[in-house]
Protein backbone atom coordinates (compact mmCIF):
# COMPACT_ATOMS: atom_id res chain seq x y z
CA UNK A 1 0.00 0.00 0.00
CA UNK A 2 1.55 3.55 -1.05
CA UNK A 3 0.86 6.64 1.51
CA UNK A 4 0.53 9.97 0.16
CA UNK A 5 1.94 12.76 2.35
CA UNK A 6 -0.61 15.76 3.36
CA UNK A 7 1.12 18.22 1.51
CA UNK A 8 1.21 16.55 -1.42
CA UNK A 9 -2.61 15.41 -1.11
CA UNK A 10 -3.52 18.99 -0.79
CA UNK A 11 -0.84 20.59 -3.84
CA UNK A 12 -2.57 17.79 -5.94
CA UNK A 13 -6.44 18.96 -5.15
CA UNK A 14 -4.71 22.48 -5.77
CA UNK A 15 -3.63 21.47 -9.19
CA UNK A 16 -6.81 19.80 -10.18
CA UNK A 17 -9.13 22.81 -9.13
CA UNK A 18 -6.62 25.24 -10.66
CA UNK A 19 -6.56 23.31 -13.99
CA UNK A 20 -10.94 22.93 -13.77
CA UNK A 21 -12.17 24.93 -16.59
CA UNK A 22 -15.08 27.73 -15.88
CA UNK A 23 -18.03 27.99 -17.31
CA UNK A 24 -18.97 30.14 -20.35
CA UNK A 25 -21.79 31.96 -17.58
CA UNK A 26 -18.92 32.44 -15.25
CA UNK A 27 -16.61 34.03 -17.44
CA UNK A 28 -18.47 36.25 -18.22
CA UNK A 29 -19.37 37.17 -14.96
CA UNK A 30 -16.00 37.55 -14.56
CA UNK A 31 -15.61 39.60 -17.51
CA UNK A 32 -18.42 41.72 -16.14
CA UNK A 33 -16.96 41.92 -12.18
CA UNK A 34 -13.73 42.96 -14.33
CA UNK A 35 -15.25 45.82 -16.35
CA UNK A 36 -17.60 47.20 -13.66
CA UNK A 37 -16.47 47.35 -10.57
CA UNK A 38 -12.32 46.78 -11.23
CA UNK A 39 -12.21 49.22 -14.20
CA UNK A 40 -15.11 51.39 -13.87
CA UNK A 41 -15.72 50.99 -17.73
CA UNK A 42 -19.55 51.36 -17.54
CA UNK A 43 -20.56 51.35 -21.18
CA UNK A 44 -18.25 48.23 -21.71
CA UNK A 45 -19.49 46.23 -19.04
CA UNK A 46 -22.88 47.44 -20.21
CA UNK A 47 -22.59 45.34 -23.58
CA UNK A 48 -22.39 42.14 -21.32
CA UNK A 49 -26.24 42.85 -20.05
CA UNK A 50 -29.51 42.63 -21.14
CA UNK A 51 -32.99 43.55 -19.35
CA UNK A 52 -33.33 45.12 -16.32
CA UNK A 53 -28.84 45.09 -16.00
CA UNK A 54 -28.88 46.92 -19.26
CA UNK A 55 -31.29 49.52 -18.43
CA UNK A 56 -29.51 50.16 -15.02
CA UNK A 57 -26.34 50.74 -17.01
CA UNK A 58 -27.34 52.96 -19.39
CA UNK A 59 -29.47 54.64 -16.83
CA UNK A 60 -26.17 55.34 -14.98
CA UNK A 61 -24.25 56.25 -18.16
CA UNK A 62 -26.39 58.89 -18.86
CA UNK A 63 -26.19 60.49 -15.04
CA UNK A 64 -22.31 60.42 -15.46
CA UNK A 65 -22.41 61.87 -19.11
CA UNK A 66 -19.86 64.96 -19.51
CA UNK A 67 -18.67 63.41 -16.05
CA UNK A 68 -14.72 62.98 -16.37
CA UNK A 69 -14.02 59.64 -15.53
CA UNK A 70 -10.90 59.09 -12.30
CA UNK A 71 -7.15 58.86 -13.83
CA UNK A 72 -5.47 55.57 -12.82
CA UNK A 73 -3.84 57.44 -10.31
CA UNK A 74 -6.93 58.73 -8.45
CA UNK A 75 -9.48 55.30 -8.99
CA UNK A 76 -8.93 53.02 -6.08
CA UNK A 77 -8.08 49.47 -6.43
CA UNK A 78 -11.03 47.21 -6.28
CA UNK A 79 -10.90 43.38 -5.94
CA UNK A 80 -13.31 41.05 -5.56
CA UNK A 81 -13.90 37.14 -5.04
CA UNK A 82 -16.32 35.05 -5.36
CA UNK A 83 -18.88 33.96 -2.44
CA UNK A 84 -21.56 31.36 -3.97
CA UNK A 85 -22.75 30.46 -7.49
CA UNK A 86 -25.54 28.20 -8.52
CA UNK A 87 -26.30 27.19 -12.49
CA UNK A 88 -29.77 25.47 -12.23
CA UNK A 89 -30.29 24.74 -15.79
CA UNK A 90 -28.74 25.55 -18.91
CA UNK A 91 -30.17 28.67 -19.56
CA UNK A 92 -29.74 30.70 -16.32
CA UNK A 93 -26.98 31.24 -13.61
CA UNK A 94 -26.18 33.39 -10.59
CA UNK A 95 -22.99 34.18 -9.03
CA UNK A 96 -22.61 36.02 -5.88
CA UNK A 97 -18.95 38.47 -5.33
CA UNK A 98 -17.65 40.16 -2.17
CA UNK A 99 -16.48 43.70 -3.64
CA UNK A 100 -14.13 45.31 -1.73
CA UNK A 101 -13.81 48.94 -2.66
CA UNK A 102 -9.97 49.66 -1.32
CA UNK A 103 -11.05 53.71 -0.08
CA UNK A 104 -12.51 54.69 2.78
CA UNK A 105 -15.40 56.67 1.74
CA UNK A 106 -16.78 53.15 0.00
CA UNK A 107 -17.67 50.29 1.95
CA UNK A 108 -17.69 46.53 0.79
CA UNK A 109 -20.53 45.08 -0.81
CA UNK A 110 -22.18 41.67 -1.61
CA UNK A 111 -23.27 41.91 -5.78
CA UNK A 112 -25.33 39.24 -7.52
CA UNK A 113 -25.84 38.27 -11.04
CA UNK A 114 -28.36 37.01 -12.64
CA UNK A 115 -27.57 35.68 -16.05
CA UNK A 116 -29.07 34.14 -18.69
CA UNK A 117 -28.34 32.33 -22.00
CA UNK A 118 -29.68 34.79 -24.75
CA UNK A 119 -28.99 34.35 -28.37
CA UNK A 120 -26.35 31.86 -27.88
CA UNK A 121 -24.39 34.15 -25.15
CA UNK A 122 -24.59 34.50 -21.29
CA UNK A 123 -25.76 37.97 -20.38
CA UNK A 124 -25.97 39.94 -16.87
CA UNK A 125 -30.01 40.28 -16.80
CA UNK A 126 -30.24 41.35 -13.31
CA UNK A 127 -27.58 42.70 -10.67
CA UNK A 128 -28.72 43.35 -7.18
CA UNK A 129 -26.51 44.76 -4.52
CA UNK A 130 -26.06 44.58 -0.87
CA UNK A 131 -23.80 46.79 1.01
CA UNK A 132 -21.62 45.75 3.98
CA UNK A 133 -23.00 46.81 7.05
CA UNK A 134 -20.70 49.65 7.80
CA UNK A 135 -22.28 51.24 4.73
CA UNK A 136 -25.36 50.18 5.64
CA UNK A 137 -25.27 52.27 9.03
CA UNK A 138 -24.14 55.56 7.44
CA UNK A 139 -26.71 58.45 8.10
CA UNK A 140 -28.53 59.46 4.67
CA UNK A 141 -26.98 62.51 3.95
CA UNK A 142 -23.53 60.71 3.88
CA UNK A 143 -24.75 57.70 1.22
CA UNK A 144 -26.14 61.03 -0.70
CA UNK A 145 -23.16 62.70 -0.73
CA UNK A 146 -21.58 59.01 -2.04
CA UNK A 147 -24.07 58.48 -4.84
CA UNK A 148 -23.96 62.26 -6.20
CA UNK A 149 -20.22 62.51 -6.03
CA UNK A 150 -18.36 60.95 -9.09
CA UNK A 151 -14.80 60.79 -7.62
CA UNK A 152 -16.60 59.00 -4.66
CA UNK A 153 -17.99 56.57 -7.32
CA UNK A 154 -15.55 55.66 -8.97
CA UNK A 155 -16.16 57.85 -11.82
CA UNK A 156 -20.32 56.98 -12.07
CA UNK A 157 -22.87 57.39 -10.12
CA UNK A 158 -24.69 54.99 -7.15
CA UNK A 159 -27.89 55.19 -6.34
CA UNK A 160 -28.00 53.90 -2.71
CA UNK A 161 -31.01 53.28 -1.07
CA UNK A 162 -31.28 54.35 3.07
CA UNK A 163 -31.33 50.68 4.13
CA UNK A 164 -27.97 50.19 2.41
CA UNK A 165 -29.13 47.76 -0.43
CA UNK A 166 -29.54 48.32 -4.42
CA UNK A 167 -31.63 46.28 -6.72
CA UNK A 168 -31.91 46.88 -10.34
Amino acid sequence: MTSVSPGLAAAALALVAACQQLSPARLTADRFMQLYYANADVAEAATLCTGAAREKLENELRAIQGVAPDTDANRPTVTYSLQSSAEPGPERAQFVFKVVPHTDDVGSLSATLGLVHQDGRWLLSTLSEQHAAPEARRSAPEMAAVARDPARARGRQINVLTNGSESY
